[in-house]
């Protein structure tokens, strides 16, 4: 749904129920948790929060349009943002300011694990299809999936393990340390730009090309579950045999077994459409070209501003198989001219 047709209050009901249901059930500050639907997405928050800090005058009539004219057409799952009533004197670390860090960091771990989820729900669809014999008619359609799921699914380890949790780690030992509140602030300001920096929400062009991505594979996974709620057998005329035969013996076998055979011929017949192939190559070539200019900007950035930055991209083509997939491509587009 579109972030202005999400009711609210709903979001908020199930918030705290996912929280009592949890192990913060008891603790003392958990009503202090609650959520809001931001009104523009991630890259358009980073905007307007580098225009308001900025050095220089800014234009704010731009940023406003700028603003009004991305807003359109947000989705709920992008707009969530969970917020913290903070009192004092904790409002002095985690002050406003601190917070939309936090909320930044969030948005960006809770989407990207929505579309992750999305697409696992793609590779269950296509569990249903192993014992119908289309491994030659859907390879394509496996490896493309199984090529966003790895994508996704290294992100989030790299958000989560690689970044949050060792950064976490470190602030906790220095905090121990710190003598003054004034050292405190500074541990606590470092660990959340350093925190924004290596999740890439420090470059608005990383930020986009990322979001460009999870966009993809979200469409690719829609498109993925309409396909199969397209082919389910719901005529009675192509399940095969009448249900009567199920209940003679021996007989229950074979009309399962008739069952799938009609179902496989189905879905063969529509994966080798001109329609269904040539959408999965645009899926495929938007998701290639996306994913090269992501690396190459991830390595540009890694060599001149963050070295953690390459980690990610090691996880990305750990056996070189982007570096070899897309060189090969360059190469036959160069003896093609």
């Amino acid at each position: 749904k579109e972030a202005k047709s999400v009711a609210l209050s709903r979001i908020r009901s199930l918030l705290q129920l996912a929280v009592h249901t949890s192990t913060l059930a008891s603790d003392p500050n958990r009503e202090e948790l609650s959520c809001s639907l931001a009104s523009h997405n991630l890259i358009q928050h980073l905007h307007l929060i580098q225009a308001a800090g900025g050095d220089g005058p800014t234009n704010s009539a731009g940023s406003e349009s700028y603003v009004l004219k991305g807003s359109q057409g947000l989705k709920g799952v992008e707009a969530l943002t969970l917020d913290y009533n903070v009192g004092w004197p904790l409002s002095i670390v985690l002050s406003r300011r601190a917070i939309t860090k936090y909320q930044l960091l969030s948005r960006l771990l809770f989407f990207c694990k929505h579309v992750e989820l999305k697409v696992l729900g793609c590779w269950k669809d296509h569990q249903n299809t192993k014992e119908m014999g289309l491994r030659n008619e859907m390879g394509s359609t496996y490896a493309l999936r199984h090529r966003m799921l790895h994508f996704l699914q290294n992100f989030v380890y790299y958000m989560t393990i690689e970044v949050f949790t060792p950064r976490s780690h470190e602030l906790q030992t220095a905090m121990e340390d710190a003598k003054d509140m004034d050292e405190v602030l500074n541990l606590h300001e470092v660990f959340l730009d350093t925190c924004l920096k290596e999740c890439l929400l420090a470059s608005q062009d990383l930020l986009r090309i990322l979001t460009k991505i999870t966009t993809t594979c979200l469409l690719f996974a829609d498109q993925m579950k309409r396909f199969s709620g397209s082919n389910e057998i719901l005529d009675p005329t192509l399940r095969g045999p009448s249900e009567g035969l199920a209940d003679a013996g021996g007989k229950s076998s074979w009309l399962r077994s008739a069952r799938i055979k009609v179902q496989a011929d189905f879905i063969s017949r529509e994966v080798t459409h001109e329609a269904y192939i040539r959408m999965l190559e645009k899926f495929s070539d938007t998701f290639d070209q996306q994913l090269r200019e992501f690396l190459d900007k991830l390595w540009t950035d890694s060599y001149r501003h963050h070295p953690q930055l390459s980690n990610l991209c090691v996880r990305l083509d750990y056996n070189g198989f982007y570096d070899s997939r897309f060189s090969s491509r360059s190469t036959t587009s160069v003896s093609g001219l």
